[in-house]
């Protein structure tokens, strides 16, 4: 690990202190149902795309979506004022609104057309006009290599069924040098966040198909390419790890 994180590390606290215990998770229990019961969630047989397309529509009023609003001045400072950036898995575009509004060059790349459906909306009612949206996946960007300055892979690594193909496919499509900004979940750090994150996977279908611990998380952007400058573990109700790091 680079000085940079150990400096960071140092100056939040313990980046592996249990964020989430199992009484404040079982706490959270009775609004996830109440919340469930308010929002008409995909059925369990729903594909990925099937339930990210039923949900496009309710996602901004989930709480998922706050803790975007929430991250997302943060990510397009540590993007920095590059010439072009993409937002690969941009959702219904809570980032690329921040985003646009110091890179010169906004790319935007979704494999959900509902998703992809709302945030052109959303940036053309801002009138954004350095941001284009295309339809893929995480792990199959369209982009020739060494094509952006940064790359954001906000909180879906563990969306995904191969983390490392994802980040393999960031890492090419940056150039050298170029700026990984990847927030992510870590619904295996410790075990009030693996409860909450069941309970809400029981509850809300949601599609989780990895359970990272932060380290488990750090290891695998390190062998994907990537030198980690800086991580942090954010307290949100499902413990969150900030990592930037750098294509090697």
């Amino acid at each position: 690990m680079s000085s940079a994180a150990r400096d960071i590390s140092r100056s939040t606290g313990s980046p592996l202190q249990p964020c989430l215990g199992v009484k404040v998770a079982a706490g959270w229990l009775a609004g996830l149902i109440a919340r469930r019961r308010r929002f008409g969630y995909p059925p369990a047989m729903a594909s990925p795309a099937q339930f990210w397309s039923q949900f496009a529509a309710r996602y901004d009023g989930h709480v998922l979506s706050r803790d975007a609003v929430v991250l997302s001045p943060r990510i397009a400072n540590a993007t920095g004022p590059v010439e072009r950036v993409l937002d690969a898995g941009c959702g219904t575009g809570q980032v690329i609104v921040e985003l646009a509004r110091i890179a010169k060059r906004v790319d935007a790349a979704d494999f959900v057309d509902e998703m992809l459906t709302i945030a052109r909306r959303k940036a053309q009612t801002l009138g954004l006009t350095n941001v284009s949206f295309e339809k893929m996946g995480v792990d199959a960007l369209a982009f020739p290599d060494g094509s952006f300055d940064a790359v954001v892979l906000s909180n879906v690594l563990h969306l995904v069924d191969d983390p490392g193909k994802a980040l393999r496919e960031a890492r090419r499509v940056l150039k050298p040098g170029g700026k990984l900004v990847a927030p992510s979940y870590c619904h295996a750090e410790g075990l009030g966040a693996l409860l909450l994150s069941h309970v809400s996977a029981l509850l809300f279908r949601l599609p989780v198909r990895q359970r990272f611990s932060v380290n488990e998380l750090l290891r695998l952007v390190e062998s994907s390419g990537f030198s980690i400058e800086g991580r942090e573990v954010l307290r949100f109700k499902m413990p969150l790890v900030f990592v930037e790091a750098r294509a090697a």
